[in-house]
């Protein structure tokens, strides 16, 4: 699980980009989502873990859809490249 997402994460460095405060609150997610994995909390996990989703997409919209953070080359795309993001800017939510 770590490796995948330090593989995903980990070229474009989104984080890097977030405001302070997003990445401060989604980090604080962590441990949320630590401790109710720990006290074996189901429901709390799940709660957690959409709040996290909900959190996470929110900081990543906030960004400039076609610049560096989100460009694989760290560079802002080309207009012959387009965007980096789904078409829409859609993304779905876990079930």
């Amino acid at each position: 699980m770590y490796e995948s997402a330090w593989n995903i994460t980990e070229p474009l460095q989104p984080m890097a980009q977030v405001t302070e405060a997003d990445r401060a609150a989604l980090h604080s997610d962590h441990g949320e989502l630590l401790a109710a994995f720990l006290a074996r909390d189901t429901a709390a996990l799940l709660r957690s873990a959409r709040a996290h989703h909900r959190r996470l997409r929110s900081a990543l919209h906030a960004l400039p859809p076609d610049g560096p953070a989100l460009s694989p080359d760290g560079a802002a795309p080309s207009p012959d490249r387009g965007s980096t993001r789904p078409p829409g800017g859609a993304v779905a939510e876990p079930g």
